[in-house]
């Protein structure tokens, strides 16, 4: 079978295996096993350092998105929640944020301006368009992807390391941007450079239950 991309361009022969059962999509080429004959080459071994680190940092960079939204809701509503009592998926987080951003809360304003601009970027596609993905981790597919939403579709993305790295770099833009929002009331610690001496802090005891 030959296989050609148009975005980027990208064109490979396979051998294809389709056992004969009925009904179970098996002509969805994004839904296919990829293997190497033979096993993974040394090419295929350098190929995956270099694509597992930029999808490493894009999933590094989700988390600290996801982190920081849970700062700003926290920080905002004050219900005295902590961070389990918001571990909801990146769209739940979403719309705790656009409640507080349709509130009368000091930090509304800029935080409608963030959340518009993280739509404008489509910072969760990004996000969940490397999560989410089932990764062609083979020398000379270029940087390929099958993707399975939840409405039924199934397609394939081509892309490349460039485009992956800019992906992590919004999404560490949206996480610091949010962060910002409560950079004076969100406890903060700061690793030191070598030979530097920390300052003197006491850590605050912890409290003390009722009835100890």
């Amino acid at each position: 079978m030959d296989v050609n991309l148009e975005d980027p361009p990208v064109r490979y022969a396979a051998e294809v295996t389709n056992p004969a059962r009925p009904n179970d999509g098996g002509s969805d080429i994004a839904s296919f096993r990829w293997e190497r004959l033979g096993g993974p080459t040394p090419a295929d071994i350098d190929f995956r350092a270099v694509l597992y680190r930029q999808v490493g940092a894009v999933t590094v960079a989700g988390g600290h998105a996801e982190a920081a939204m849970k700062r700003v809701i926290l920080s905002a509503e004050e219900r005295g929640e902590g961070f389990a009592d918001v571990d909801l998926a990146w769209s739940g987080l979403i719309k705790r944020l656009d409640r507080v951003a349709g509130s009368s809360h000091a930090v509304a304003g800029p935080l409608r301006a963030i959340l518009t601009w993280a739509e404008r970027e489509k910072v969760k596609k990004r996000r969940d368009d490397v999560v989410h993905a089932y990764w062609w981790h083979w020398a000379g597919v270029d940087v390929t992807r099958s993707r399975f939403t939840r409405d039924g579709q199934s397609y394939m993305l081509g892309a490349n390391l460039e485009a992956l790295e800019r992906d992590a770099a919004i999404i560490f833009e949206f996480a610091r941007r949010l962060d910002d929002l409560v950079l004076a009331v969100w406890p903060q610690a700061r690793l030191l450079p070598d030979g530097h001496e920390p300052s003197a802090f006491v850590m605050p005891p912890p409290p003390v239950e009722p009835g100890h």
